[in-house]
């Protein structure tokens, strides 16, 4: 039976609690990230909600609809009245806040996790939102290598969608251009983003979560408040080994059919050409090197 002041109150409670969101450019590794999180007994991570990129907008679209028709209304009808008053802008962001967290509410029924998350890689594209209707949620910021994540994207795109990659992307070369343009763009608003609420956000390296998992996972445990007991960090890693999900297949070891292909770092270097490179490099416009890559012996940005 339905209950608004019960559930209200619910939500109102939850959106309390610590609340985080994980986003990275496609195929960057938020997916392992999220498996490693939701490992851990405090923790209720889940992906992917699309909250803010794909809800936000339908809500946005249905209450602007609301309005053009109380406006009618009120201009054919009604002229010679008051009329009835559009839909306030805050009842919509009233409406995304409400479903997120109910939507964050379903995840974690049966768990007595106290810290609540999703992982969406299209986050990255809307951290201004997410910290408009939940000012107090954490933001993880996943980056990786983007001539590994444009290559991850070509397979995936082949392997899942093969009929719309070819119309849309016929060529490796075409995918690069568009991949590298978002991967800048997105990668860039994230970085203002953080620079602005720098508390609320932490960007992690897929090379570096590679190759320190335990050290890197421990880190974002503290970021969220929970606890990094050796344990925890163990079985974590345990239960998001690269083996485990691709059930059996060692790292490096190809597969194309399925959604863990090879989980290596610098796997560009099968895949892309010198001048592949180079343009990748080059519309990137020095964002990569900021990041670490490109062999330009640049640090990272901080955390």
């Amino acid at each position: 039976m339905f209950d608004f002041s019960d559930l209200h109150a619910r939500l109102s409670a939850l959106a309390e609690r610590p609340l985080f969101f994980i986003g990275g450019t496609a195929k960057s590794g938020t997916t392992w990230l999220q498996m490693l999180l939701d490992a851990h007994p405090e923790i209720s991570c889940r992906g992917e909600g699309h909250f803010f990129d794909a809800l936000g907008p339908m809500l946005a679209e249905a209450v602007d609809q609301y309005s053009g028709r109380i406006t009618w209304k009120n201009e054919t009808i009604f002229k010679e009245m008051d009329g009835y008053p559009r839909f306030p802008v805050e009842g919509g962001l009233y409406l995304l806040t409400s479903a997120a967290l109910l939507m964050l509410e379903a995840q974690s029924r049966g768990r007595t996790a106290r810290v609540l998350g999703e992982r969406t890689p299209d986050n990255i594209r809307c951290l201004p939102l997410i910290g408009l209707v939940l000012p107090r949620a954490k933001i993880i910021h996943m980056v990786r290598d983007g001539r590994d994540c444009a290559v991850s994207a070509w397979f995936h795109n082949q392997r899942v969608t093969p009929e719309w990659a070819q119309r849309e992307f016929p060529t490796l070369d075409s995918h690069l251009e568009k991949y590298a343009a978002a991967w800048t763009q997105e990668n860039a608003e994230a970085l203002a983003f953080a620079d602005k609420h720098p508390e609320a956000c932490c960007r992690v390296r897929y090379e570096d979560l590679l190759a320190d998992t335990p050290g890197e996972l421990a880190r974002l445990y503290r970021f969220l408040g929970v606890s990094d007991a050796e344990t925890l960090l163990a079985e974590a890693c345990r239960r998001a080994d690269f083996q485990v999900l691709s059930r059996g297949r060692p790292p490096g070891r190809e597969d194309r059919t399925s959604f863990f292909r090879k989980g290596q770092a610098g796997d560009w270097k099968n895949h892309l050409s010198p001048a592949q490179e180079a343009r990748f490099l080059e519309i990137t416009a020095g964002l990569m090197q900021r990041f670490g890559y490109a062999g330009s012996g640049a640090q990272p940005p901080g955390p």
